[in-house]
């Protein structure tokens, strides 16, 4: 991807359909780009349901300034399913991030386990508050970010940058 270019190495996104797949074995390396992988449910009454399994991202450094709804994982309509599985996320901007529209019945649920997420500026692995409850977070290795709390709370605001 060109310098200072707004995407994803992996970009999984989805409106009105049912949509379901598995990504695996990737290794993405280089600050071209805003997220190694992202999932994104964008449209009332789809469905997204992938597996990220066994992926490298190493170096994203979030080179165009674009708020949280543009990497990681984001549900602002709709549902996504995810299971996020023996990954290595090391030396980015940004770890794990997972959030969404609750207020416009967003739904995000899944599994994050067995991945290491380690020496990321700013945080380790975040799940947004309203998606707690929904999202397994288990037996992941989480060291040397500027925050290793698996269970910050992103800021709102950021939720309304989504829409």
């Amino acid at each position: 991807m060109a310098p200072n270019s707004q995407g994803a190495a992996i970009d999984l996104a989805n409106g009105r359909m049912s949509f379901s797949s598995t990504w695996s074995g990737t290794r993405s390396r280089g600050e071209s780009y805003d997220a190694g992988i992202s999932a994104f449910q964008f449209a009332p009454g789809g469905t997204l349901r992938t597996r990220v399994i066994g992926n490298v991202v190493i170096g994203q450094a979030g080179n165009v300034g674009q708020s949280r709804c543009d990497r990681g994982v984001v549900a602002s309509s709709g549902t996504l399913d995810i299971a996020i599985l023996n990954n290595t996320v090391v030396g980015n901007e940004e770890g794990i991030s997972m959030g969404g529209r609750a207020d416009q019945n967003a739904v995000l649920t899944g599994v994050v386990a067995n991945n290491i997420v380690a020496r990321n500026s700013q945080f380790g692995i975040a799940i947004e508050r309203d998606f707690n409850p929904t999202i397994t977070n288990s037996h992941n290795l989480v060291f040397a970010n500027d925050r290793n709390s698996s269970f910050p709370a992103l800021r709102r605001s950021a939720r309304l940058l989504c829409s």
